[in-house]
């Protein structure tokens, strides 16, 4: 994801918390998200599922302010059992009456190839952030071409998962992908701040190891999507 982390965070600075950068994780939604396809970056060459015309490619549902409020609220809550400070950070940042984490998100998109309200388009910025954060790649070198291709093996996954039909199930597993996103960005910028950077770029390539096992340090993104190294 092209993210314009310096505007975001002239804007959001005065709500941001050490807090986030140090102790809120990644919480997996749902590990089967990429199966059939960490395996071929993690053994092999090859290339992950790539979209294709026979193949579901849009993912779309409705946000709402209710929504994303109510996913702020489930999010805190099973994060509080492991990180009560990066709970409280989340909450104080973007809970009732704070700033809202999909005005962040829509302003991140500016500049991007993908797409707000989509599923696929909300794990594909999931992924590419953590990418681009662990393997300290610069906005300008994720073009508009390999988000696309990246987008299209994310879509290919969702294909296979049943449980995207429902555009209930889309619309929180999205949004709270959305709030993740969001959460890296924050972090990253609090670490660079602090001369923290290298352990935040370990501690979130941890995260994404644990929760889909994705090894990001082996990712290499091209205009053919993601491979491995």
């Amino acid at each position: 994801m092209k993210k314009k982390i310096s505007l975001f965070i002239c804007i959001f600075s005065g709500w941001l918390s050490t807090a986030i950068a140090q102790d809120a994780p990644i919480m997996a939604l749902d590990p089967t998200l990429m199966a059939g396809w960490s395996g071929n970056l993690a053994y092999g060459n090859t290339w992950g599922p790539r979209g294709s015309t026979k193949a579901k490619s849009s993912y779309p549902y409705k946000s709402t302010p209710a929504l994303r409020q109510a996913v702020v609220t489930s999010f805190t809550k099973r994060l509080r059992t492991q990180s009560p400070r990066g709970a409280q950070a989340v909450m104080t940042t973007f809970g009732p009456g704070k700033a809202d984490y999909g005005t962040v998100y829509t302003e991140m998109l500016k500049t991007s190839a993908l797409h707000d309200n989509d599923a696929a388009d909300a794990l594909t910025g999931l992924i590419l952030a953590g990418y681009q954060i662990v393997n300290n790649v610069s906005d300008d070198q994720v073009t508009k071409d390999k988000e696309r291709a990246a987008r299209a093996q994310i879509a290919g996954i969702l294909a296979n998962n049943s449980k995207f039909s429902s555009e209930t199930t889309r619309a929180r597993t999205a949004e709270e992908l959305k709030l993740q996103t969001v959460i890296l960005a924050l972090g990253l910028q609090e670490s660079l701040k602090n001369n923290t950077a290298d352990a935040y770029r370990k501690s979130i390539a941890a995260m994404f190891q644990k929760s889909y096992q994705l090894d990001l340090y082996n990712f290499q993104l091209t205009a053919k999507g993601f491979g491995k190294k």
